[in-house]
C-alpha cells in the first residue's frame, strides 16, 4: 500500500508502505483483489483507494489496468518495498503473460510486426 501526498510545485511523495492501521491495509488488499478479479484483470493492476480513518471506510476510486513502469511509478516502488527488484518484476510480468498464452498469440499472429492476423 502506498500513500501519495503533495510536496508542492506539482510534485508528490510516495509513502511506502502507507501509514494506515494494519486492518485498513488488509481491507485495501482485499478490496483491490476483489475488483481485479471482478473485472477479469490479469497481470499487474493498480487500485486507487481513499481511506477515511475517522469512519474506517475504504472506497475504491479506480483500477488502473496499465499502471506506469517508470522509475517514479508506483508499481515498481511497491514491488521494491516488498523486496522485488525492477528486473524481477518485469520478468514476472512477462512470464505471467506468456504462461497465459497472450504473448505467444500476438507473436504468432503477426500483430507485433504490423501484419494482419490470419
Amino acid at each position: 500500500m502506498t500513500t501519495r501526498r503533495s510536496t508542492g510545485e506539482g510534485g508528490s511523495e510516495h509513502v511506502v508502505p502507507a501509514r494506515i492501521p494494519p486492518h485498513a491495509i488488509e481491507k485495501a488488499k482485499k478490496l483491490s483483489e476483489m475488483a481485479h478479479a471482478a473485472l477479469g484483470c490479469r497481470g499487474v493492476t493498480r487500485s486507487d483507494l481513499r481511506y477515511d480513518d475517522i469512519n474506517d471506510i475504504m472506497v475504491l476510486l479506480e483500477v488502473n489496468t496499465q499502471p506506469g513502469m517508470t522509475p517514479t511509478s508506483l508499481v515498481p516502488e511497491q514491488a521494491a518495498a516488498q523486496g522485488v527488484g525492477f528486473d524481477d518484476l518485469v520478468l514476472w510480468i512477462t512470464e505471467d503473460a506468456y504462461a497465459r498464452g497472450g504473448a505467444g498469440r500476438i507473436a504468432n499472429s503477426g500483430e507485433a510486426s504490423g501484419q494482419a492476423a490470419p
